[in-house]
């Protein structure tokens, strides 16, 4: 039976008092859970059993299996890609499973029993981000799937505003969780109320999704710390790790202030890169806990303000980050700037809206235009958005069911007084923060249909005509946002991918009158002059490369000119370009 069959089918009744501890407001559902860890576990199985199979679970227990699949080269193979998944399945998740602490395996078990899952399916959900990771690193992989990162790259957005920066005095925290999980995470958005009853653990609610069993993504406690988790790509990987959600998840049950919460972390060794941004009302601090394989390191601030995007702070750890593109790199300073700029003109009189706002914005911080992707705080892969108020212990959080959430409205959630109203009184009563409101008429019709074009490309890709049907919904973003470069440009790269070379010189050929970085600039004039070169224009094609490798600072888009000056581009090149819907760029040129 296929997951999807059973996890509907599979399950005993829940408890006859169930329905006191579970509602649906403004489609968020909110579960409230007691007991210790592997108890709190399996509770939120059995309340969400049936939301689970619309949930991101069946999808995080085969992602990892679909990406290898998925890949080019020699993974086109079938024995290849038989013996590539047998390697991660039978070497490398049980290696990570051997690090698990029993508490979170029985946590696990008992989550797999309830859901009519084997634990190794089960175990799959929890290690998925770290085990990614650990394969995108590994010498193997790095030469056969150019195409793990791309279409898994989470992104993620967090800011805090200390109380001199707020109207009320109160510490604000805001947070973007951009992941691969797009569809299925959202429509079935969860607040998962933990009561631990083991000694010196402290109540939290965790912000996830159905079946997604963890504080140690997006969480505040009784004690007024928050806690939100970030992604980095470095160098440094390592086997003798912990998963990143267990981590978090214990440092949220466990710290009462921000001092305890770094000595937590500080004893945790992380299988990759990550970073907690965490802030504590109680000690009126706030921090970036950057964590590599190799140690920890501490960034705070001085001017009240804390923004953090999937970047290093400190200097050593940034030294080992890995160059994944110009325009990766490009949208990581941008989100950070950008909620930078939008907050500071709010300075001493900063509200939960005006965070919530900033969590849909859309402007490109580097050119000053309205987007619907690239160089935007708001992102197709936007799954979650939230604010929090540690200490009046509040939250809001966005409840658009399809991504991304931020350019929905934001329900406000009083922690101390939630359960003391009825599911109806919740629902009709319920106070609403407005998001992001876009200037620009056309701009939410493109975003929808710039949507499909990604679960096209990334998530519905074992169909039979995927790249044709991305172009399709790329060709209706530009209708109705033809202003944005970015959609040409994308429209461009899927055509060139799928050998529709003039389709996609005339694309690019209209970037020319629209507003793009510097950098957006170049990507343009490669895919350009390759055009050229499959068109038979081989001499206008050799005047750009040449123009250009002086400018291009980036190295492999500056070796991709180099190479393009010494031997004409060939149509059958263009199978080795590896698309990624988030960015308009390419990760291999």
């Amino acid at each position: 039976m296929a997951i999807y069959e059973r996890l509907a089918y599979f399950g005993a009744p829940m408890r006859p008092d169930s329905s006191l501890d579970f509602r649906t407001v403004r489609g968020i559902h909110f579960i409230r859970v007691r007991g210790n860890v592997a108890e709190r576990a399996r509770a939120h199985a059995a309340l969400l059993r049936e939301k689970v199979a619309q949930g991101p679970i069946p999808v995080l227990i085969k992602k990892n299996e679909w990406l290898i699949r998925r890949g080019p080269g020699l993974l086109q193979n079938p024995w290849i890609q038989d013996s590539v998944v047998a390697f991660y399945k039978k070497i490398l998740v049980p290696l990570i499973d051997r690090r698990l602490e029993p508490e979170i395996r029985q946590a696990i078990s008992g989550m797999a029993e309830e859901l009519g899952l084997s634990y190794s399916e089960m175990r799959e959900c929890v290690i998925q981000a770290d085990a990614m990771m650990l394969l995108a690193r590994s010498s193997l992989m790095k030469h056969v799937l150019p195409e793990w990162i791309p279409g898994g790259l989470p992104g993620c957005t967090s800011a805090v505003a200390f109380p001199s920066w707020t109207k009320e005095g109160r510490f604000l925290a805001c947070r973007n969780l951009d992941y691969l999980i797009v569809g299925s995470w959202e429509r079935q958005a969860t607040v998962v109320f933990n009561e631990p009853d083991h000694p010196g653990e402290i109540p939290y609610v965790a912000l996830t999704s159905a079946g997604v069993h963890t504080g140690g993504l997006t969480a505040m406690n009784r004690e007024g710390l928050t806690l939100f988790t970030h992604a980095h790509f470095g160098k440094k990987v390592t086997l003798q790790g912990h998963p990143i959600i267990v981590v978090g998840d214990e440092v949220i049950r466990k710290a009462k202030t921000l001092t305890q919460a770094i000595d937590l972390v500080s004893r945790k060794r992380p299988f990759a890169n990550w970073s907690f941004v965490i802030s504590s009302a109680r000690e009126k601090d706030a921090a970036v806990v950057q964590m590599t394989p190799d140690g920890v390191r501490v960034h705070r601030v001085s001017d009240g303000l804390l923004t953090h995007t999937n970047y290093f702070h400190s200097d050593d750890f940034r030294k080992t980050e890995a160059l994944l593109s110009g325009a990766y790199c490009e949208d990581l300073h941008a989100r950070f700037f950008r909620m930078r700029q939008l907050l500071e003109s709010h300075r001493g009189k900063l509200e939960p809206r005006h965070m919530a706002e900033t969590l849909g914005d859309h402007v490109d911080f580097f050119t000053g235009q309205e987007r619907v992707f690239g160089n935007t705080l708001s992102v197709v892969t936007t799954i979650k958005s939230a604010v929090f108020e540690p200490e009046s212990l509040k939250f809001w959080m966005g409840y658009r069911q399809e991504s991304p959430v931020g350019l929905g409205d934001f329900l406000e959630v009083d922690v101390e007084k939630f359960w003391q109203r009825s599911a109806l009184e919740c629902e009709e009563s319920a106070r609403i923060v407005t998001g992001f409101q876009p200037k620009s008429a056309g701009l939410l019709e493109a975003v929808r249909h710039y949507r499909s074009a990604y679960l096209s490309y990334h998530v519905e890709n074992q169909l039979e005509g995927y790249q044709e049907k991305t172009l399709a919904h790329l060709q209706r973003a530009i209708e109705a946002f033809p202003q944005d470069g970015h959609l040409w440009l994308q429209g461009a790269i899927v055509a060139f991918k799928i050998h529709r070379f003039q389709e996609a010189r005339n694309y690019l050929e209209k970037t020319l009158s629209l507003v793009l970085s510097s950098h957006v600039v170049l990507v343009r004039d490669l895919y350009l002059a390759r055009c050229l070169d499959v068109l038979g224009e081989r001499k206008k094609a050799q005047a750009i490369y040449e123009k250009n490798i002086g400018l291009a600072s980036e190295p492999k888009l500056r070796k991709s000119f180099k190479k393009g000056l010494s031997r004409q581009y060939r149509a059958i090149d263009a199978t080795q370009v590896v698309v990624d819907l988030q960015f308009p760029d390419t990760f291999i040129y």
